[in-house]
């Protein structure tokens, strides 16, 4: 096995990082950083152009990859926050603004309101298919992110979590050819832990009671 000299690898990474700044800087600006305090303040009333375009996502999705590919210390919670918050809301329009095609059935959701909820519930299944927690994602849109929370929009938020946590099991069996084994968590993982001695049993159960109280 060939070892490849230190400043290759500087320089795949310099080329790498670079074309996702250039990306960002030059097509979508409003792309950069994890994009979870944009999303943020989108539900806090704050318009933001081009925040929940299409564009932007591409340009997210693929400057994440590169940048990761980069050695640049950044991950995947962020972005996937802020791409969820980017599909509700195309969802939720029911058109492609380029080829003037429209979805007549997704009329009623196209005002501010119901643009609004999606964009909250795309902003929880970001979270719940990076962490493998439907609950987390619920939880992160009532908290941090929705600022007008009502029953229905709790359990819109909770149903779109949960088939989100689906999705990403179901594609993560496909590729990984497990016959419908939804026991994976996220996209994030740490591995495997167990726990086999007594100490270990009482260090567990010590921090469980820390967290309680």
């Amino acid at each position: 096995m060939t070892s490849i000299p230190g400043l290759a690898w500087c320089g795949i990474n310099i080329l790498l990082t670079g074309v996702a700044s250039v990306l960002v800087v030059v097509l979508a600006p409003v792309a950069a950083g994890s994009g979870i305090p944009h999303v943020k303040c989108y539900l806090n009333g704050l318009n933001i152009p081009f925040l929940v375009r299409g564009l932007t996502m591409l340009v997210k999705g693929t400057g994440v990859v590169l940048a990761v590919s980069g050695g640049l210390a950044c991950g995947k919670e962020g972005p996937m926050i802020h791409i969820g918050a980017v599909i509700a809301a195309g969802i939720s329009q029911g058109r492609v603004r380029f080829t003037h095609w429209s979805m007549r059935s997704l009329r009623h959701f196209r005002n501010d309101q119901q643009k609004r909820d999606f964009v909250s519930a795309g902003a929880a299944a970001g979270v719940a298919a990076a962490f493998g927690a439907p609950v987390g994602g619920l939880l992160f849109a009532l908290e941090e992110g929705a600022s007008f929370v009502y029953q229905r929009l709790t359990w819109t938020i909770l149903f779109t979590s949960m088939v989100s946590m689906f999705v990403l099991a179901l594609f993560k069996t496909v590729i990984h050819a497990h016959s419908f084994n939804f026991t994976p968590g996220g996209l994030i993982s740490f591995g495997t832990f167990t726990v086999s001695t007594i100490p270990d049993v009482f260090l567990h159960l010590l921090s469980k009671v820390g967290l309680l109280v």
